[in-house]
C-alpha cells in the first residue's frame, strides 16, 4: 500500500481514538478523579511505554539533540503535554463534550495561520475554502446533536463564555502550538518517537511539578481500582502513544495543512462513537453537515497538492489572458 495512504489511515485512526476521549474524559471525571492525578497518570504510563519503545528501536534512551531542539521538546511537553490537557480535562468538568468539541474545531485554523506567520505556509483559495467549508460544517454537526439547539446556529451556545468556554479555546491553542512545534522539530530530522517520548518526559515533570505546588490530598482507593486503571491505560496507551505516534508522524509525512484539517473530524467521529456504543441518535441535520465537513477536509487536501498547485496556475492564467 502507498505510504501516504497509510499516513492518512493512520491520521483518521488517531483523531478517532481521540474523539473516544470525549465520552471517557468524562467518565473519569464524575468518578472524582482529581484532573493533575489523571493527567500525570496518563502521561507517567505513556513516558514509560514511550522510552521502552524507544530504547527498542534504537538501542539508546538518550540522543545528542542541539539546545535549540532541546528546548523546543521542552515546550511541547510545556505546552502540548501539561497545560494542553489541564486545560481540556477541565474544560470537560466544566462544560459539555460538545462546547468542548466546537472550541476544538478551531484548532486546523489557528494552527494554519501560525504555519502562515512561523512556517511560511501559504495555502491557497482551494484550501482556505476547504477549512471554511468543513469549519462550518463541523459547526453544524455538533449543533444540530446538540439537544438544547437543534438547528445549524444557536446564539445560546455561545452566549455563556464562561471559563469551560476558554479553557476549551485555550486547549485548542495549545494543540496548535504544539503541531508547529513537532513540524519545526522534525525539520530537524528527529523522529516521530524521539518527538514525542521527550515531550511526555517533560510534560509529566512539569505536571507533577504543578501536583506537588498545589498539593492536594489524593485518594488511593479512588485509582486502584479495576475500572479506573483499565480506563487509564486506554487513555495513557491508546489515546497517547499510539495516537499520538500516528499524528506526529502524519505530520511529518503529509506537512500541517493536510494533516491539522482532519482535526474537523473529530466532533463527527465523537457523535459516530455515541451512535456505535452508547445508542445516541444522529439526525439527518447531522449527516449532511457531515458531507460538508468531508468536502471541506478533501478540498483542503486537493488545494495543498500538485493537483491544486497545478489548477491554480491554470486559473491565473486564464485570468491574464
Amino acid at each position: 500500500m502507498n505510504k501516504t495512504y497509510i499516513s492518512y489511515i493512520k491520521l483518521v485512526s488517531a483523531i478517532a481514538i481521540w474523539a473516544s476521549l470525549y465520552h471517557i474524559a468524562k467518565h473519569l471525571l464524575s468518578h472524582g478523579a482529581d484532573i493533575l492525578v489523571v493527567v500525570f497518570l496518563r502521561y507517567f504510563i505513556s513516558a514509560i511505554v514511550l522510552i521502552g519503545i524507544l530504547k527498542i528501536k534504537t538501542g539508546k534512551i538518550i540522543h545528542n539533540v542541539s539546545p535549540k531542539v532541546m528546548m523546543l521538546l521542552f515546550f511541547s511537553g510545556c505546552i502540548g503535554v501539561s497545560i494542553y490537557n489541564i486545560s481540556f480535562f477541565y474544560a470537560e468538568s466544566l462544560v459539555s463534550g460538545n462546547i468542548v468539541a466546537i472550541m476544538f474545531s478551531f484548532a486546523p485554523c489557528i494552527t494554519v495561520l501560525l504555519s502562515i506567520i512561523f512556517l511560511n505556509l501559504k495555502p491557497n483559495t482551494i484550501s482556505i475554502t476547504g477549512m471554511i467549508a468543513a469549519l462550518v460544517g463541523t459547526i453544524g454537526v455538533i449543533n444540530f446533536a446538540t439537544p438544547s439547539c437543534g438547528k445549524f446556529f444557536c446564539l445560546s451556545t455561545f452566549s455563556n463564555w464562561d471559563l469551560g468556554v476558554a479553557l476549551s479555546l485555550f486547549a485548542a491553542f495549545c494543540f496548535a502550538v504544539n503541531s508547529i512545534i513537532v513540524r519545526v522539530v522534525s525539520e530537524q530530522k528527529i523522529s516521530g518517537l524521539i518527538i514525542n517520548t521527550y515531550s511526555a518526559i517533560f510534560g509529566v515533570i512539569i505536571t507533577g511539578i504543578i501536583q506537588l505546588i498545589i498539593h492536594k490530598p489524593i485518594d488511593l482507593g479512588l485509582y486502584t481500582n479495576s475500572e479506573f486503571s483499565l480506563t487509564i491505560l486506554y487513555v495513557s496507551i491508546m489515546a497517547t502513544v499510539v495516537a499520538y505516534l500516528w499524528f506526529t508522524d502524519s505530520l511529518i509525512k503529509l506537512g500541517v495543512l493536510k494533516t491539522v484539517i482532519f482535526q474537523n473530524t473529530l466532533p463527527l467521529q465523537t457523535i459516530l462513537i455515541g451512535a456505535l456504543f452508547f445508542h445516541d441518535t444522529i439526525s439527518l441535520n447531522v449527516l449532511r453537515c457531515s458531507l460538508l465537513v468531508i468536502a471541506g477536509v478533501i478540498m483542503t487536501n486537493v488545494g495543498n497538492s500538485a493537483i491544486g498547485a497545478t489548477f491554480m496556475k491554470q486559473l491565473k492564467r486564464k485570468k491574464k489572458s
